[in-house]
């Protein structure tokens, strides 16, 4: 990844962006846990998780966190408990 351009998203504007992109999630960093369906995470100011994801005909790198619930939880899911290394996401 250390030869590609990055970008970090922030905010809604910048996320919008890539708005209806197919990309693919490279990394999934929990920040905090799914337990019996309910997320625990120690500071509740701090991102469910931070990912890294390339969208469709882009060769830029996009970083972003994780702050919805719900997106959280499906993505939990994915990585954690499917155990799936990376996968495409339609946004």
């Amino acid at each position: 990844m250390n030869n590609k351009k990055e970008e970090t998203l922030l905010t809604t504007k910048q996320w919008s962006k890539i708005e209806s992109k197919m990309c693919r999630i490279l990394e999934f960093n929990p920040i905090a846990s799914v337990e019996n369906g309910k997320i625990t995470i120690s500071n509740t100011t701090t991102p469910y998780a931070s990912i890294s994801f390339q969208c469709s005909k882009e060769s830029k790198i996009f970083k972003g966190s994780i702050t919805h619930k719900e997106d959280f939880k499906v993505l939990w899911a994915i990585f954690k408990e499917r155990k799936i290394s990376n996968c495409y996401v339609p946004e």
